[in-house]
């Protein structure tokens, strides 16, 4: 089995700074990692379609990002988005440890 080169399947998506987590639901595919300090991307499943939305209170500093994202899990009886650890890099380039569980209403 051959993979396929993620760049032809979605040409104009962002690169990440490493693995991004990801979710599968109704609503969309969500993607997080080093996208933007506060952003989470959402696909369309069937037209590839991409948009960036903006999640209020992430828990990271000021200026950092994602290094390596955190865990994601999908609940589908609450309709939410639970995330869980991750590494962020700050602007000075301090890796710290999230160690906070947070979530997001679909």
């Amino acid at each position: 089995m051959q993979s396929s080169d993620p760049l032809t399947i979605l040409p104009n998506a962002p690169g990440t700074l490493q693995g991004p987590s990801v979710s599968s639901t109704p609503q969309g595919i969500f993607f997080l990692s080093g996208l933007g300090a506060n952003d989470i991307m959402r696909m369309n499943a069937t037209t590839e379609a991409y948009e960036f939305e903006i999640i209020n209170n992430m828990p990271l500093r000021d200026g950092s990002m994602w290094w390596l994202s955190p865990r994601q899990v999908w609940i589908e009886k609450l309709n939410r988005i639970y995330f869980f650890g991750g590494t962020q890099v700050t602007p000075s380039d301090d890796f710290e440890n999230v160690d906070s569980i947070w979530y997001i209403d679909l």
